[in-house]
This record gives C-alpha cells, sequence and structure tokens, in this order.
C-alpha cells in the first residue's frame, strides 16, 4: 500500500545542511515545521511553524502528533538525542524517520574503524531497524561527503588560506561527493517516493571526482600552483588515531583517509 507522507517535522535546521532541506522540503510543497530547543535563537520563514522542546518524553510527542514524517539534521552532540525522538515518533504515530546518516556510508566496514565517532550513526541505524515492528519505516541517505563545506573545514585535505594540499597517496583514487542543494533535494525526493524507499538506504552523489582534480580546478581558479604534499593512507589513519586518543579533537585525518577508501 503506498505511503502518503506530506507533514514533515524538520530537526536541526538551523544547521548547515537543515537550511538547504528546509528550502527543498518548502519548495517541494511539503507542510513543513521545525522543532528547535526552547533556549535557540534561531529564525525560520513565517510560514513555518516552530516547536520549542526540551527534549523530555511528553513533549516530544506533543510536538510530533499529526507528523507523517521526521527529517532529522543534527549533529555533533545532538545525534545521541535522535533515540528519543524515535521513541517520541513512534507513539506520536508518525510513519517515516530519516536520520542524521549522510555523508560517508557509515555502515560500510571500514568506516567506524577508520572513524570511531561514526559509531554514533551505525547504532542509530541499527535502532530504526528494531522498530520496523512498531510501525515507523525509515530511510537512510548516504551522500558522500559535501563538497561545498568540505571545501571549506579541510575535509579534502586542501588548505584554502595558504593554497596547499595534502594528498592520500596519489591523490588519484575517486570518490563521490555532494553539495549541500542537492542533498535537500534528495531528501524532499526520498519522502516524494516513499513507497520505494520505505526501510532503505538510499545512496545519492552530485559527482565523482579525485583530489587531483579538484586541485587543477583550484589552480585554475586562484591562478597559482599550489604547494602539495603526499602521505600514504595507512600513515594518515594512523595519524589521526593518535589525534583522537589524545583528546585532540575530531579525527581530521582519518576522516580525509576515509573519504577515499570507502
Amino acid at each position: 500500500m503506498s505511503q502518503i507522507l506530506k507533514n514533515v517535522m524538520l530537526v536541526g535546521a538551523g544547521g548547515n545542511l537543515g537550511t538547504h532541506v528546509l528550502r527543498s522540503l518548502l519548495e517541494a510543497q511539503f507542510n513543513v515545521s521545525v522543532m528547535s530547543r526552547a533556549s535557540s535563537k534561531t529564525t525560520f520563514p513565517e510560514n513555518v511553524r516552530v516547536y520549542k522542546t526540551d527534549y523530555s518524553e511528553s513533549s516530544l510527542i506533543s510536538a510530533l502528533e499529526g507528523y507523517d514524517a521526521v527529517v532529522s539534521t543534527i549533529s555533533g552532540s545532538g545525534l545521541k538525542e535522535q533515540q528519543k525522538i524515535i521513541d517520541a515518533a513512534i507513539l506520536a504515530g508518525v510513519k517515516r524517520f530519516i536520520p542524521s546518516e549522510y555523508g560517508i556510508d557509515v555502515c560500510h566496514p571500514k568506516a567506524m574503524e577508520i572513524v570511531p565517532f561514526f559509531s554514533q550513526k551505525q547504532q542509530i541505524n541499527a535502532y530504526l531497524r528494531s522498530k520496523e515492528s512498531q510501525g515507523i519505516t525509515w530511510t537512510s541517505v548516504a551522500t558522500g561527503p559535501f563538497l561545498d563545506w568540505g571545501l571549506q573545514a579541510g575535509l579534502f585535505g586542501f588548505d584554502l588560506k595558504n593554497r596547499s594540499a595534502t594528498f592520500v597517496d596519489e591523490g588519484t583514487q575517486p570518490f563521490s561527493t555532494t553539495i549541500l542543494p542537492t542533498v535537500g533535494k534528495a531528501i524532499a525526493s526520498v519522502l516524494t517516493h516513499a513507497s520505494e524507499t520505505e526501510n532503505k538506504r538510499i545512496f545519492v552523489h552530485s559527482f565523482r571526482t579525485t583530489q587531483k582534480q579538484l586541485l587543477e580546478i583550484l589552480e585554475k581558479q586562484t591562478g597559482t600552483p599550489w604547494k602539495v604534499r603526499h602521505v600514504p593512507a595507512d600513515e594518515m589513519i594512523s595519524a589521526g588515531r593518535q589525534k583522537m586518543s589524545n583528546g585532540q579533537g575530531d579525527n581530521l585525518e582519518g576522516s580525509i583517509a576515509s573519504i577515499l577508501s570507502l
């Protein structure tokens, strides 16, 4: 039986990805509301209803009643809150949940080995699968890393300010990547094609490229040659793990290597 998903609650609408998802959902004529913490100062278009929540079970259920789908674009420490939202969504009668996964295919066998942080996303994916018998469906969307955001963040090994690049091996390993507006359109399409995407992993990308090809574009745009250093993939992954074990934050080196390994 075909599903019709019209009323959508977006969680994390104020983030880098969330703003693009909100725009795409509105353009696709969904009835969109957003959920945010009571302390949030983020503002949204006048035609978007905003639900403030303290993430208690009662406030979540109250916010989600009457909605067909929940789209999560929350990130970082907020990822762990998704389990609460899933439980409330089931009790509120929500039909579809799209978790904040996106990016690299976190279910790839190498993903958690290279970047342990991905385990949080894997756990949410497994939790959703375990709840299928309770009436909720899910769709996870793997897009590859976000090209526009990732270039600015150094995720592809490029230092835009100093015009230098760090290649994994020779920089010729192809990888899939997607720009943020395309991710938003893909999520809207998932909800439009609800039956076809029910309980499935969907793979999307804007194009495939390599570090070397990206460098050629950057050098052409800047009009100057860039400094390049080559680092073996194993060495980069090892350096990233060492930083994380020393409490030095994100495993950027491991993330770069994982993009080109998965």
